[in-house]
């Protein structure tokens, strides 16, 4: 009786050992959904969009990034469907200011709403970029654009 407990428990020890190395040595995994782009428009889910003058657009942002995200903005930037656009030349207005995060989930979500203005500043040729960016630890910088026709 006394060597089935003395096997018993070497059986279980074993099987223990190996348990704790099989989960334990596992890599964490980062919980995106699916996501593999820093920036992704949750909606829309295109990066280009027609709305009319005095439209409300609400969108939904998510930054991923496997460091420890520093803070996010939004601009915009008004000009002819005609024009080209660079993000680093043409000027732009900032929409909200940079939101710092400290904790280290690394993933983001800003849920915000836009509104086409609906004055004589925009013509139906007219295009709107919002430029998403998205500031990490190391000083790591993304950016993606949303296009908005107006019609």
């Amino acid at each position: 009786m006394k060597n089935f407990f003395g096997t018993l428990l070497v059986v279980i020890s074993f099987l223990y050992i190996i348990a704790i190395l099989t989960t334990g040595c596992k890599k964490d995994t980062f919980p995106t959904d699916g996501i593999e782009e820093p920036i992704t428009f949750i909606q829309p889910d295109t990066n280009w969009v027609k709305l009319k003058r005095g439209d409300t657009l609400q969108y939904e942002v998510r930054y991923t990034t496997d460091r420890r995200i520093d803070s996010t903005t939004c601009k915009y930037n008004i000009s002819t469907k005609f024009q080209t656009f660079d993000p680093a030349v043409d000027p732009m207005t900032q929409l909200y200011s940079f939101q710092y995060y400290p904790d280290t989930n690394n993933i983001q979500t800003d849920i915000t709403t836009f509104r086409v203005p609906n004055d004589s500043t925009i013509n139906q040729t007219d295009v709107i970029r919002l430029v998403f960016d998205m500031y990490a630890k190391d000083g790591l910088r993304y950016q993606k654009t949303l296009r908005i026709d107006v019609k």
